[in-house]
């Protein structure tokens, strides 16, 4: 091919990728990442779990709020609640056997602050309501035998008063090193969620 001919070429072809250049790679608005509803089984329903805690039935949620990120707060009657990012991996203290071989230790961190005029009643502090999403492992409620892996275990029934805060840890066996995508917590009107 002649040399005028191939500088022709290339420039072509350089023109047509530009033509190509802007492309948009952002989603549109109207997508949600959220997972179905019925895949998260309210605390009412009967829950079948494996040795590592998977749910594996449950009836469907009629309402969810939209993710937070960890650390921030969503509205409950009386108050707020807040859920840490969760901490996987973590070492039982000294005298307490390791997990299971292949699963791990995850502990999740919550706080129940009353507004300055109206307490929070204990039936919503309670660890049985929250679940922590494990990618092939769904949604995993908490292991009550769990040891102490970390100081103030969040105790079911606490009654928060107002103007005061409760806190406390939530355990759950999870399956190896699983990332938690989510945190759900089940207020008993709906899903509060919170996205890792």
């Amino acid at each position: 091919m002649p040399r005028l001919g191939v500088v022709t070429a290339a420039l072509a072809a350089a023109a047509s990728l530009g033509a190509c250049g802007s492309v948009r790679t952002e989603l549109p608005a109207s997508v949600d990442p959220a997972p179905p509803l019925q895949t998260v089984p309210p605390v009412a329903d009967s829950l079948v779990t494996t040795t590592a805690g998977a749910v594996t039935t449950g009836g469907p949620a009629t309402t969810a709020s939209a993710y937070l990120s960890p650390g921030m707060k969503h509205p409950l009657p009386g108050g707020t609640l807040a859920a840490s990012y969760p901490r996987v991996g973590v070492r039982p203290p000294r005298g307490v056997a390791p997990p299971p071989a292949g699963q791990a230790w995850a502990v999740l961190n919550v706080r129940f602050c009353a507004g300055a005029e109206s307490p929070i009643d204990g039936s919503l502090v309670d660890p049985g309501r929250f679940r922590v999403e494990v990618p092939g492992q769904g949604y995993v409620a908490p292991t009550p035998e769990a040891p102490a892996l970390a100081p103030g275990p969040l105790v079911a029934g606490t009654a928060v008063a107002a103007s005061t805060c409760v806190e406390g840890s939530v355990a759950y066996l999870v399956a190896g090193e699983g990332h938690i995508e989510s945190i759900t917590y089940d207020s008993g009107a709906g899903l509060l969620r919170w996205a890792t």
